[in-house]
């Protein structure tokens, strides 16, 4: 199964992927702060991945292990969404965004997984 090695991986992938891409490691530019406006948003996608995970996958994960995965799964995304190609898509509708820094990258895994703990608890 996942396993904490695993979520640093994941994680270590995405801060040299965003550092790759010229990422800064933080700016206080929009959306480049620790936390920003979107910073809700992720804390949902921490609920929604522990839900849907707990739903599909198979009984024997635990919930540190699932909570791992979504840790994981956010990395992606956080990578995912700091492509070129994403970047012009989402600035069709917020001109403003220019991308992620590193640290807002990282505020954005925090409350998606705090999102994940809180619905452990509550399930």
């Amino acid at each position: 199964m996942i396993s904490l090695y695993t979520a640093v991986a994941c994680f270590a992938y995405m801060v040299s992927e965003l550092r790759w891409r010229g990422r800064p490691w933080y700016s206080q530019k929009y959306s480049q702060t620790v936390f920003d406006v979107w910073t809700l948003s992720h804390f949902l996608h921490g609920v929604m991945l522990f839900s849907v995970g707990n739903l599909l996958l198979p009984a024997s994960f635990t919930t540190p292990e699932l909570v791992c995965c979504v840790f994981a799964v956010e990395c992606l995304w956080e990578s995912f969404e700091n492509r070129d190609a994403t970047i012009r898509w989402f600035r069709r509708t917020s001109p403003a965004y220019f991308g992620d820094s590193v640290l807002n990258s990282f505020g954005d895994l925090l409350a998606c997984t705090v999102g994940a703990a809180i619905t452990s608890l509550l399930r």
